[in-house]
């Protein structure tokens, strides 16, 4: 095991940064289809995304995408160029841990596909909910997860489950052949350095909102103050 990481590492030869961008391209892109248009330029993707054009250049050159003076992108080579360099057109079989609010909505979640996800299993404890179905995906016990990853191919494992469980359960899955994990627990794994994670730290991210709010309201109350 090594130090616990998170998806900023680059992603063959593109950083989460990189990738985050191209994403975005790409929705500007289906954007602009839809508008009728057959190019889109660097700038208008810049002023977009308030970064300079010399940036969208080079993002799209390291994709291998190079734009026509004056015209900019061709919209239809844009977006197959998006998609092949972000993965969304390959298949890519995911099973999820943790059958609880957050796992059911996730379940229930209809645009895993346009991202090459396919959901294959989810797995719990309660024998209550073992054996139903949500969203077509069969609910299973914990104790299928190995055959299932290993039947399946799965690449990617999704952990919604108590935190004191959440290690135990990555293990399994990177020992299973799991190649990605998408965490909701709020801890940091363990995994070797070819597994990815990334971490959803939903009530970190309420903390920081909390306390810039706090903040907020402090300095208004400050200025509502009467002058000594």
């Amino acid at each position: 095991m090594n130090k616990p990481k998170d998806a900023d590492d680059p992603i063959v030869g593109l950083s989460r940064s990189s990738i985050e961008r191209l994403y975005s391209y790409y929705l500007l892109a289906i954007y602009a289809k839809q508008q009728g248009s057959s190019h889109i330029s660097s700038k208008r993707l810049a002023e977009n995304l308030l970064i300079g054009d010399t940036q969208v250049r080079k993002d799209m050159a390291a994709i291998n995408l190079v734009g026509q003076p004056k015209r900019g992108y061709a919209i239809d080579e844009t977006i197959r160029a998006l998609r092949e360099a972000m993965g969304l057109n390959q298949v890519h079989h995911a099973v999820l841990c943790g059958v609880g609010n957050l796992g059911r909505a996730l379940l229930e979640y209809s645009r895993f596909s346009e991202f090459g996800f396919k959901m294959v299993g989810a797995f719990d404890v309660r024998e209550e909910i073992i054996g139903t179905d949500i969203s077509a995906t069969r609910i299973l016990h914990i104790d299928h997860l190995e055959q299932v990853v290993e039947i399946f191919a799965v690449e990617i494992g999704i952990l919604t489950v108590n935190v004191w469980a959440a290690q135990d359960i990555c293990d399994r899955m990177v020992k299973s052949g799991v190649k990605a994990i998408w965490n909701f627990a709020p801890i940091h794994l363990k995994t070797p350095d070819n597994v990815l994670v990334r971490n959803e730290d939903f009530a970190g991210s309420l903390t920081v909102i909390s306390h810039y709010l706090r903040g907020q309201n402090r300095a208004m109350a400050r200025d509502l103050e009467p002058p000594e």
